[in-house]
């Protein structure tokens, strides 16, 4: 994942249409004080992303439906998991500038899961609602969560080697959006994300 994870939240709401801003980026999971604004809609979101790549492919007209539908059912804070999915598939273009990402949109990969760079392609996923299902789970994984089956085969194995098990016992507090700026990508061989 690129490092500008953290700048790009930020740039993410500024740019988004609705006037509701943290005062610093919010936990992965979502609690009673921790929610989806009210102001952010699928339709909203697609507006953005629509608005960023005009080209949309028209099969990713309802991804942020999805992002909501499965978000709310995980616990997740979908809307700032949308935002990482425009950044980690170009909008999703799936380019990085003038050139193609390593992941490819029949790969329905959101999150570049496995996507180690120099053509690693990272895993694919059956459906839209599977690589979305796949970008949450891996979140959750991250926030502290034990999943449980997860669609994602990088997702198991973060978890089973306990990659993030150390970084997680220095939180007395929630893993917020900003922390996983930081560490979306753990060292252990060339694991990425």
């Amino acid at each position: 994942m690129r490092r500008r994870v953290g700048a790009f939240f930020l740039f993410a709401f500024f740019a988004a249409p609705c006037r509701w801003l943290p005062p610093t980026l919010p936990a992965i999971k979502t609690t009673r004080n921790n929610t989806v604004p009210t102001c952010v809609t699928p339709g909203r979101l697609l507006a953005y992303l629509e608005s960023r790549n005009p080209h949309l492919d028209p099969r990713f007209h309802a991804i942020s439906s999805e992002y909501m539908r499965l978000g709310e059912t995980l616990g997740v804070r979908w809307d700032y998991a949308f935002y990482q999915m425009l950044l980690e598939t170009g909008s999703p273009s799936f380019r990085d500038g003038n050139r193609s990402g390593d992941v490819k949109p029949a790969q329905n990969n959101f999150a570049g899961l496995g996507a180690t760079g120099r053509g690693a392609h990272g895993e694919s996923f059956k459906d839209i609602a599977t690589g979305v299902r796949a970008h949450l789970e891996h979140l959750l994984l991250y926030a502290g969560e034990r999943v449980d089956n997860p669609v994602a085969d990088r997702t198991r194995k973060i978890q089973e080697w306990g990659v993030l098990t150390d970084w997680h016992k220095g939180f007395a507090r929630p893993v917020t959006f900003g922390d996983l700026a930081a560490k979306w990508a753990p060292a252990r061989a060339p694991i990425v994300a």
